[in-house]
């Protein structure tokens, strides 16, 4: 399968051993990724979320990755390599990609080699980065808890590969509806890793330890955690963070492990670190372009495209979606987010968490399009186009013109009942009422008819009881030669009155040239 800006195979030879490498991006930086369990570096470009990821990468830095020995399109061996031997081929790929020195990230159970190889040959390492990992990845357990792991783990082998594999739904929770995904990580499992090489690495992953050589770690280390990763816990990087002697933790919303999920989330930290700036640019890579209408209806369009309501996840990710729009570039507490979702939820932990779920499906709609710290959460309005903002610019220029041109409809119709839907209706529909009247009272000075009946029938679109606006109806009707239709509005407005109990007047008897 030929997949566009795909990088060519490599290869660098240690003991008689090939390890297979790649090497792309611009950037003035030189970053070296170790690699997680099992991983086919050929095969990760066949998909978009890789690919993006391989962007925002390559745009501020030359990348270097590689599969492990036994894995990959590197070479099978007997026995898997030790941390030392895997230290040793990890310094033979960036001296055959030609890397005297590096940033150098460890992802997931990559981590603790990369901390070898700052430990062991700091002259290598500029900084040190942890993406879901730590110095152990299994903590001081007892044999019931042990039992109950070694059960999930041996679920997780016995499936690998398999139409049935469990790998997304625990590496990658945000992605399990994706059918396509699913599809295709099966047999990238298969491309990666045999079950024999597979048993042995989750084998040598449980009595991996580096905790000894992190007080030798002396570059800047930088750690990247989601909080409710569900296959390296937050407690191995919290640990890590607390013996590095120069280091800190960034604590991520979500629960997805694996790095090709929510990439903006953590790679603007990681950019950070590395180049001193984040530049990602408003487009996506590829030209992906993100825009969210509440005018009308919910919607959001990705590249010309309505994202399905299917391709949410729930229900709860819509919703946070649309209160997080309807606040435009305000944030949001958090606390207010889970009331609104979970207002009878006592449990704060649980609470937390459901709602880090609940991020990380929105920003894999979005591509990212969001900010978040640990008390409020808001759109990222450089990552998104909003059709509120351009309105709300309108607005505040006083432009009664485009005020008008820029509003489509009631913001959020559907949401009739939610009082924040109704507040932002409300206080939108009489900022474009105003406009709205300014400029029909303009045309009724003018006597220009159409307009006017325009104007009124927008008017009463947002409040059906206007009664300014169904007189400044008939009248134009009237002087415009449209009795017949002056008629049935006057008709129209009787029933409106009659409804709210007022005595309505005879519009069609009223003096039509006297001022409004």
């Amino acid at each position: 399968m030929e997949v566009e800006g795909r990088s060519p195979v490599r290869f660098a030879r240690v003991d008689g051993a090939a390890i297979a490498y790649q090497t792309w991006g611009t950037g003035p930086a030189r970053v070296v990724v170790v690699p997680p369990l099992a991983q086919n570096i050929e095969l990760t470009w066949e998909r978009p979320e890789y690919r993006a990821l391989f962007a925002r990468l390559g745009a501020f830095a030359h990348v270097v990755h590689f599969d492990k020995r036994g894995t990959g399109a590197s070479d099978r061996t007997d026995r898997m390599p030790t941390v030392d031997q895997r230290v040793e081929d990890l310094v033979a790929v960036m001296d055959a990609a030609g890397v005297e020195r590096a940033h150098v990230l460890g992802i997931s159970e990559g981590g603790p080699v990369a901390i070898a190889l700052a430990a062991t040959y700091a002259e290598r390492v500029e900084t040190l980065a942890l993406l879901g990992s730590g110095a152990r990845t299994v903590a001081d357990e007892s044999d019931e808890e042990r039992d109950e792991r070694q059960a999930r783990v041996g679920i997780f082998h016995r499936l690998w590969g398999t139409d049935d594999s469990v790998t997304v739904d625990v590496f990658a929770p945000s992605l399990a509806g994706d059918a396509g995904y699913r599809a295709w990580n099966s047999r990238y499992e298969r491309q990666s890793a045999t079950p024999a090489a597979l048993r042995e690495l989750l084998d040598m992953i449980e009595a991996l330890d580096v905790r000894p050589l992190l007080a030798s770690v002396s570059c800047p280390t930088l750690l990247l955690h989601r909080r409710d990763d569900g296959v390296v816990p937050i407690a191995r990087a919290r640990e890590a963070a607390a013996m590095l002697p120069s280091a800190r933790l960034v604590e991520l919303d979500g629960r997805d492990h694996f790095a090709h999920v929510d990439i903006d989330a953590w790679v603007d930290h990681y950019e950070r670190f590395v180049a001193g700036t984040v530049t990602r640019p408003r487009a996506r890579p590829g030209g992906r372009e993100v825009r969210i209408e509440t005018m009308g209806g919910f919607a959001v369009v990705v590249d010309g495209e309505p994202v399905a309501a299917g391709a949410w996840g729930s229900r709860q990710a819509r919703l946070v979606c649309k209160r997080l729009a309807l606040a435009v570039d305000r944030p949001v507490p958090r606390d207010e987010l889970a009331d609104m979702l979970w207002p009878d939820e006592t449990d704060e932990t649980r609470r937390s968490a459901r709602l880090s779920v609940v991020l990380s499906g929105i920003r894999r709609v979005l591509g990212g399009g969001l900010v978040a710290d640990r008390d409020a959460v808001r759109l990222d309005l450089d990552a998104v186009e909003l059709d509120l903002v351009a309105l709300g610019e309108a607005i505040a220029a006083g432009d009664d013109e485009a005020t008008v041109a820029r509003h489509a409809g009631p913001v959020l119709p559907e949401e009739a009942y939610e009082d924040w839907a109704i507040a932002a209706r409300h206080r939108i529909g009489a900022a474009v009422g105003s406009a709205r009247r300014r400029l029909a009272g303009a045309a009724l000075a003018e006597e220009r008819w159409p307009d006017v009946v325009a104007h009124a029938h927008a008017l009463l679109d947002l409040d059906g009881f206007d009664e300014r606006a169904h007189e400044m109806l008939v009248r134009a009707l009237v002087a415009d030669g449209r009795r017949g239709e002056a008629r049935a509005a006057a008709a129209r407005y009787e029933d409106c009155m009659a409804e709210l109990g007022v005595r309505a007047r005879d519009l069609l008897a009223a003096d039509t040239s006297s001022p409004m």
